[in-house]
């Protein structure tokens, strides 16, 4: 498996190759599990240049399950700290607390099964 930084044949691509050309780019892009994986240098810097585009130009949304604290374990911390400060300024943070719909669910369906006896 090639990671997201590579080509099909195992080559780097350019910002220019992996970024959507204008007429087909999202109006709004919205990035989810950011911190799920690490991404390499490489990775790391292309997303770097992914939020400095949208940085006063646009909007951009991002979910994560790590704080922002954390985000060095994703990218290096240089790289976290640069984006995190354009991420952040002129951004609404929401931050949610508690157990994932998914989590909840899962309990719901083991507590309903131990009822039954089964």
């Amino acid at each position: 498996m090639t990671s997201p930084s590579m080509g099909t044949a195992g080559k780097e691509l350019t910002p220019s190759q992996v970024f959507v050309s204008p007429p087909t780019r999202p109006r709004r892009p919205f990035l989810d599990e950011v911190g799920y994986n690490p991404f390499d240098q490489y990775a790391a810097n292309l997303f770097f240049q992914l939020v400095a585009s949208r940085y006063e130009q646009g909007s951009i949304m991002v979910t994560s399950n790590l704080p922002f604290g954390r985000w060095g374990e994703t990218f290096s911390d240089d790289v976290a700290a640069a984006m995190i400060d354009r991420l952040v300024h002129h951004a609404e943070v929401l931050n949610l607390t508690g157990d994932s719909y998914r989590t909840r669910a899962r309990r719901e369906l083991l507590a309903q099964d131990n009822g039954t006896g089964e």
